[in-house]
């Protein structure tokens, strides 16, 4: 999937994440950076994701949907990610821009919600994941069963006239459904240790180093 994505004024084609998440494409931008995610929120940008523009903080960004403001004022959290089938427009624009942007000194995230016209026309999308079609996870024991992974995420527009030349409409729905395993892995120690007997011990539970004598 791609979407317009406008870099020094000339648009070009790009891929769109796995996540669809149409805000990690501002990283392709001159002078962005993956920043750290707020303490407080998560910038609204996913979890654990924030974008620094030419070293500004990640809360730094003026964010837009059809010319009004996409972002809170305090924590510079996003009020709702538009589905990347609803955007006819993304556009970047950061360090230089026109007077009637710059309300934060970061990135200008501008976006636009796709019309309806005198002509009915929609989409219709699947993106399927499983563990039969993806690798193994390469933590995962290579002799042991995959972790069971299902992704859905499927929708479709739709959009037309209500009175034509006058009154429009379009519609987006897009739905994710996700079941899957996750591996973790824990060390409980030798069964000296569950004795008492640390001696072969070379860190403490804290992770300090354990001086033994020689």
């Amino acid at each position: 999937m791609t979407t317009e994505f406008i870099v020094a004024g000339h648009p070009v084609q790009l891929p769109i994440p796995a996540n669809r998440n149409m805000f990690r494409l501002a990283l392709m931008g001159g002078g962005m950076s993956r920043g750290p995610a707020s303490s407080v929120t998560t910038s609204g940008f996913g979890p654990g994701f924030g974008i620094a523009a030419y070293g500004q903080k990640v809360h730094n960004n003026w964010i837009i949907l059809d010319g009004a403001p996409l972002r809170t004022a305090m924590h510079g959290e996003v009020r709702m990610r538009p589905s990347v089938e609803a955007l006819e427009e993304f556009r970047v624009e950061a360090a230089y821009y026109n007077a009637d942007l710059g309300t934060q000194s970061g990135a200008q995230i501008i976006s636009a919600i796709r019309p309806g016209s005198n002509n009915f026309h929609g989409t219709v999308f699947e993106f399927l994941r499983n563990d039969v079609l993806d690798a193994r996870n390469f933590f995962e024991d290579p002799t042991s069963p995959k972790k069971p992974l299902r992704r859905n995420n499927f929708g479709g527009t739709i959009g037309g006239p209500i009175r034509k030349n006058k009154t429009f409409f379009f519609y987006n729905l897009d739905y994710l459904v996700q079941h899957d395993g996750v591996s973790t892995t824990r060390n409980v120690g030798l069964p000296a240790w569950r004795t008492g007997d640390f001696s072969t011990a070379t860190r403490d539970a804290s992770g300090r180093a354990v001086l033994t004598p020689i």
